[in-house]
């Protein structure tokens, strides 16, 4: 008797448990196709809700913990000053290369002198009698402009030229306040220097764009 002969009488003769097992393998085909399908749906759904929301996420030093921190009392003044482990340029690179990371922004906070004759908008008039603090200005620095959050946010908002991007070095983007006072155009240049007994070395910056 031939092969396929004798696999049609097994069948006949069991069709029974043939139909019950035929049903069951296509039952579990059905719950495997559609436990795909959800995982595709949710995934979607995720990246697409991540997409829509942009979400972030900041990494900053630990400044809560004393043993990273020095406290400087001086004239009054309390300065407080971050001795810790620095987030640096390593810490950067494995959080950019991390998976769905779309961007990374590295940013610096640090007060510098301005040596050009540059006179800042006073808006309170409270340095008006103190040439030094005059000349003080509070430097934000960041490795990809577009990524700043008073930009993100529309707190701010580029009226001319560009934002400073990644690769650039020393670009500004000052306000259209500041830069009507004092004449400043884009490409123009301003000197800055570390703060006295802060360390550092001076730059010349170049007027990228401008805000509002």
């Amino acid at each position: 008797m031939g092969l396929w002969k004798r696999a049609g009488l097994i069948v006949r003769r069991k069709k029974g448990k043939t139909l019950l097992l035929f049903f069951v393998i296509m039952l579990l085909s059905s719950f495997g196709v559609w436990g795909m399908l959800l995982r595709s749906s949710a995934d979607l759904a995720m990246a697409q809700t991540r997409q829509s929301l942009k979400g972030a996420f900041r990494i900053t030093p630990d400044m809560q913990n004393r043993e990273n921190v020095e406290v400087d009392q001086r004239e009054g003044q309390t300065s407080i000053r971050y001795t810790g482990e620095p987030l640096n340029e390593r810490v950067a690179e494995a959080v950019a290369s991390a998976r769905d990371i779309e961007g990374c922004n590295m940013v610096i906070r640090q007060d510098a002198m301005i040596q050009e004759d540059i006179s800042l908008v006073d808006f309170n008039g409270n340095y008006r009698d103190n040439p030094e603090a005059m000349r003080l200005v509070s430097v934000e620095a960041h490795t990809e402009g577009r990524y700043a959050e008073d930009f993100q946010k529309g707190r701010l908002r580029l009226t001319d030229g560009e934002l400073a991007a990644s690769g650039d070095e020393f670009a500004a983007v000052i306000s259209e306040r500041l830069a009507a006072q004092n004449g400043l155009e884009i490409g123009d240049e301003i000197r800055l220097s570390p703060q006295e007994g802060a360390a550092g070395q001076e730059v010349s910056v170049t007027v990228r764009g401008c805000f509002r």
